[in-house]
């Protein structure tokens, strides 16, 4: 199984209700296999001139990366804000087992 074919798509949202309507859609609709919602973190970031600070989640979606396209579409319009952080960072390595888990439970394009 060739590693490049998956991808971790990373995402902020502002609450765990939000992030769970996103996961959920994501994972019954198997354009992730996975996702990781974590505890409140700390962001700052500049919006409109101004410096922010915001507690977030952050999401962590395991999926094939030719389903990128597709998730961040989703994403886009289940998110709250106006300009959603929707990053793909490639898996060059990782168990076989745990990838061809995802490759299973993530629809092919």
């Amino acid at each position: 199984m060739n590693n490049e074919e998956h991808c971790l798509i990373i995402s902020t949202v502002s609450s765990r209700e939000e992030g769970e309507k996103i996961a959920s859609y994501l994972v019954e609709n198997k354009l992730v296999a996975c996702v990781n919602i974590t505890s409140p973190i700390a962001s700052l970031y500049c919006w409109e001139g101004k410096v922010c600070k915001e507690e977030e989640l952050m999401l962590f979606m395991k999926t094939r990366t030719s389903l990128h396209k597709v998730v961040e579409e989703s994403i886009k319009e289940l998110h709250s804000y106006d300009v959603p952080e929707v990053i793909s960072i490639p898996i060059t390595e990782g168990s076989h087992d745990y990838l061809q888990w995802v490759s299973l439970n993530t629809r092919k394009l």
